[in-house]
This record gives structure tokens, C-alpha cells and sequence, in this order.
């Protein structure tokens, strides 16, 4: 089967059926998407800000504590609502150079959360210079994929 088939085979299941065809279902999800981004780019905007300084109140740490369980709660909602949402159209979607900017962009950002946890892993008390960089790229991935995201709607 080749990549196109398997594309149309999604396409074609059951529940994406469905959810293509469901006056309801189809915004549900799509607002459920918007709403694990909200909370993804909100808790890690929060911490990034925190680190580099530009929000003073509290400690890293705690902030580190307090965002990234929300972080990654809008990080599953919002995998798991692209997804659905990339299915119902997954041949069409395939071919939008947006899509790819947009998983390009997430994948960095995914990436350079790894990065960070790995100075985080030899930081003392205080946020390293690398730190504070993967801040400041972890603003700028996560904005941008927001942006490619809105872009695949009008290049569709």
C-alpha cells in the first residue's frame, strides 16, 4: 500500500467518517484543539517569560513545578486533536507546505524542551545562560507553530 492509499484509508475510518460529517463533532474537536494549545503555549509562555526575566514575581523553580504539568496536559490534547483533526483531511493536508512548517517548528520546540532539561539537569540554584536560551527559543517555536498552524487554513 502506498503512502497515499494509507492517507485515504485514514480518511476513510469510521470515526473520522464521522467526525468529518458531524455538524458537532467536527468544532468540538477542533475547539478542544485550540484549548490544548492555549494551555501548552500559555504555561510554557509563563515559565519562558519567568526565566528570562521579564515576569519577576516567584522562583523558577516553582514555576517549572506549576506550568509543566499543564504544558504537557495542552501538549496530549493537543496531539491528540491535531491528529483527529489532520485525518479528516489527511491527503489534502499532506500536500499543505504550512502543515510541514508547522510539525517542523513543534518538532524543535519539542526538541529544545529536551535541551533544557538537560542543562536543568547540571543547573545549581540559579538558570544557566542555556537555559534562558532554550527560554527564548522555546518562545519562538511554540508562537511560530501557532502561526504556521493558522497558515494551513489559507494556503488549503
Amino acid at each position: 500500500m502506498t503512502a497515499p492509499d494509507l492517507l485515504l484509508a485514514l480518511e476513510r475510518l469510521g470515526p473520522v467518517a464521522l467526525l468529518r460529517s458531524s455538524g458537532l463533532l467536527y468544532p468540538v474537536v477542533s475547539a478542544l484543539h485550540i484549548l490544548g494549545i492555549a494551555l501548552l503555549v500559555g504555561a510554557i509562555a509563563v515559565f519562558d517569560l519567568r526565566l528570562l526575566g521579564v515576569i519577576r514575581s516567584g522562583d523558577w523553580q516553582t514555576a517549572l513545578r506549576s506550568n509543566a504539568p499543564v504544558a504537557a496536559g495542552g501538549l496530549v490534547l493537543a496531539l491528540i486533536t491535531g491528529l483527529l483533526l489532520f485525518a479528516v483531511r489527511a491527503s489534502v493536508y499532506v500536500q499543505n507546505p504550512a502543515l510541514w512548517v508547522k510539525w517542523g517548528l513543534i518538532l524543535l520546540a519539542l526538541l529544545n524542551i529536551a535541551a533544557f532539561y538537560r542543562l536543568l539537569r547540571k543547573a545549581e540554584t540559579a538558570p544557566t545562560p542555556g537555559m534562558r536560551a532554550c527560554a527564548l527559543l522555546s518562545l519562538v517555536f511554540w508562537v511560530a507553530a501557532v502561526f504556521a498552524g493558522r497558515w494551513i487554513a489559507f494556503t488549503d
